[in-house]
Order: C-alpha cells, then structure tokens, then sequence
C-alpha cells in the first residue's frame, strides 16, 4: 500500500493505527492524526501530550491515577497508569488487557466509566478515562461510618443496572 506521507515521515490514527493514501480519503474533518518524522513507529505520548496532568487521584497495587484536563476541549478524565511489567513475558495477557479495554470503550451506561483510550507504552498500560467527581464508594463508607439504608439501595440498585447492562451485552463482571 502507497505510504501517505514521505518516507521519512508517517500518519497513525489516534488508535496508533498506520495510515496510508487510500485511508486519507476516508478520514472526516475532526478526526485525529498524528505526524510520525524520520519513519518512526506511533509514540503514544503524543496521546498524553494531549492532556495536562493536574494532582494524583489515587494509588493502589497496580498504580495511578490522576486527574487530567484535555487541553483543547478543557474536559476533566482521569489517567490510569498501570505497571503491567511482570505481564510482558506473556503475549496472551497483553492481547487480554487489548481485548477488555475494547469491550469497556464499547459500553454507554450511566453507572460505567467511560474509557476513552487505551494502550500499552513501554511497561504500563495506560487508560484514559471519564472521570467522575466525589470519589470511591469505600472512602464515602468509611468517612460516614455507615450508609442509611436508603443510599445503601440507591447505590445497589446502580450497581446491579451496571451489572445486568454488561451481561446483556455477553460481558460478564
């Protein structure tokens, strides 16, 4: 296939997917590429240079998250890096973490975060997120103490319409 660009440059998509001259044709006016000089592969902290990195969300076992605004729309989402360096010798488990990041980036429900990229740079995976304000579920428990029965439901009845909405689509939790 005919390159799009020179031979010391090269366009990918915003999935680091490489374009070529019969793609071009096929792109629409606010689709993203990125410009890729002397013939390297797709660096996806172009993708990251997208957003500005604000304060650390939080941190767990397998990383952060940090809350991050988009700099062009000025959208809030929250970036998760996930250290996947003990998973590199497996093949299989690199292709899992690609095939659920893109069953979740298919889901719209109101009680799903959104995840609006995903991919693997060097040992992380990283995942660009909605990000939802007021925090964990489990900081909300243990600052109140308890729930009252009423939010208790509410919280439940979100829970299981989440739950029930993957299994209608053959994901199962």
């Amino acid at each position: 296939m005919k390159q799009a660009y020179t031979s010391d440059c090269r366009l990918f998509d915003k999935e680091g997917v490489e374009l070529f001259e019969a793609d071009l044709r096929m792109l629409n006016n606010n689709d993203v590429v990125y410009l890729s000089a002397k013939g390297e592969d797709f660096n996806y902290n172009s993708v990251l240079s997208e957003y500005d990195l604000k304060e650390v969300l939080g941190e767990g076992g397998f990383g952060k998250v940090y809350l991050a605004v988009d700099r062009e729309t000025g959208t809030k989402v929250a970036i998760k890096f996930m250290d996947i360096s003990h998973y590199l010798s497996h093949a299989s488990q690199i292709e899992e973490i690609y095939r659920e990041a893109n069953a979740l980036q298919k889901l719209d429900h109101n009680n799903i975060i959104h995840l609006y990229k995903a991919f693997v740079q060097k040992k992380e995976v990283i995942l660009i997120m909605e990000y939802a304000e007021g925090g964990e579920l489990l900081e909300r428990v243990e600052k109140k103490g308890s729930l009252s029965e009423l939010d208790a439901r509410d919280i439940f009845r979100q829970i299981a319409n989440a739950i029930s909405y993957c299994h209608n689509r053959g994901l199962i939790h």
